[in-house]
């Protein structure tokens, strides 16, 4: 098909999508249960130890692989689906869904039978009808982020838990406690007056990460200061059952604001794919794309969407190959038009970061929302305190990790200069 069409059609749908606890079943007398706290502050009874696993969720996926209990999953995301070198024992599960945006697949889950679905708890990816959908048929709901630095722990515990994992959960969480200790300990003492002010954006620009987000947690751990942490305006995502106390805050920015705010660092966001749209759309002014579709200025292409959703629901694959991340082809073309747009937005020229070249990109899915946040924590601290972090190598642990819990080699690209 026409792949300016179909990329519209895929952004578009996907911006329409953006726009717009549960109670214990019954259990055998003799089935054995364990309590676990989700990242919502639900308090959820679940068979113990759980066996047959289904997720929404490709950072809760991967945090069960790690703790060694691959063995338990039985369903999972679109996502993780479309990423099967990074994920090679469990590419071949069935899908249940994509993490946002569409309904899963209530009848495939229930076919497969899992005694817990996990999904986020993230207002970005959040399901408020899966408890209502899954307890007729005897299946718990757990909101489990497993990306946030502020509820991390307690979601890896809970996952150890509900398997019979403690020791494994322990393990990893050592494994990662030392590295991120290493790094708030050479910050601690620096003044408030003296941090580095940071702008992290999504991978739309305008968009800043708020308080609660979890680039906002891990500003503050690399030791700078988020200029729109405490900010409060337009909310970009807020989707039914948004809990904005339990949950990170989206926001749309005007330039001036950022111009305004003048950060010493800059951090974006790539999705990959930024090249790409721009060779079959060209152009796009996102602060301005989602007034204009919902107002009806930029047409929907009807026509092809059910193909888009063929994709999104796993029946074709995506039109375009990985290129960032975990990847054999690793291309920053993506990554280095996502920076050069933001080094030439008008009116950027007087930021200290557009002015000292300190704008950095980011593989969106594999660093800023997965369980391998610490990788993305080392080369912040590197970033802002380039003098106190001299030793520090994200890359090395990055590899180590990689090797340690998955099994894999180190391979693609993931930060960008």
């Amino acid at each position: 098909m026409n792949k300016k069409n179909f990329a519209g059609a895929m952004l578009a749908c996907l911006i329409v999508c953006v726009a717009f606890p549960t109670f214990p079943v019954s259990q055998a007398e003799d089935q054995k249960t364990v309590t676990v706290t989700d990242s919502v502050g639900n308090m959820i009874e679940v068979p113990y130890p759980v066996e047959r696993i289904a997720s929404l969720n490709p950072a809760a996926l991967e945090v069960i692989r790690a703790l060694g209990a691959g063995d338990k999953i039985v369903g999972i995301d679109q996502f993780t689906k479309w990423n099967p070198d990074f994920n090679p024992d469990i590419k071949d599960k069935p899908s249940i869904g994509v993490p946002m945006g569409m309904p899963p697949n209530y009848e495939k889950i229930i076919e497969l039978n899992p005694q817990v679905v996990i999904s986020y708890a993230d207002p970005m990816w959040y399901y408020p009808d899966l408890e209502n959908k899954l307890k007729p048929a005897g299946i718990k709901v757990m909101r489990l982020d497993c990306y946030k630095p502020q509820t991390f722990e307690q979601d890896v515990e809970a996952l150890g838990r509900m398997m019979g994992k403690d020791k494994e959960a322990k393990e990893f969480l050592d494994f990662i406690g030392s590295y991120v200790n290493k790094i708030e300990g050479r910050i601690k003492d620096i003044p408030p007056d003296e941090r580095v002010r940071v702008y992290f954006e999504f991978f739309a620009p305008s968009v800043a990460y708020g308080t609660g987000s979890c680039p906002d947690r891990l500003i503050e751990m690399a030791g700078g200061v988020n200029v729109f942490s405490e900010e409060r305006g337009q909310l970009l995502l807020k989707m039914p059952g948004y809990l904005p106390e339990k949950s990170g805050v989206y926001l749309m920015v005007s330039p001036e604001a950022i111009v305004e705010k003048n950060p010493q660092v800059i951090i974006k966001d790539s999705s990959g794919i930024e090249g790409y749209i721009e060779e079959f759309m060209g152009p796009i002014d996102f602060s301005n794309i989602i007034s204009d579709v919902l107002s009806g200025r930029r047409p929907i292409p009807i026509d092809i969407i059910s193909e888009v959703l063929d994709v999104l629901r796993g029946k074709r694959p995506p039109p375009i190959s990985k290129t960032i991340g975990y990847t054999d082809k690793p291309d920053t073309s993506g990554m280095k038009q996502a920076r050069d747009e933001i080094m030439n937005r008008p009116g950027f020229e007087g930021i200290d970061a557009v002015k000292n070249g300190d704008v950095y990109v980011f593989a969106f899915a594999e660093l800023a929302t997965s369980p391998r946040w610490p990788v993305a924590l080392g080369y912040m601290a590197k970033w802002l305190y380039p003098d106190k972090f001299e030793d520090l190598d994200p890359q090395a642990f990055h590899k180590e990790w990689l090797k340690k819990w998955y099994g894999l080699e180190y391979k693609g690209v993931y930060v960008y200069p």
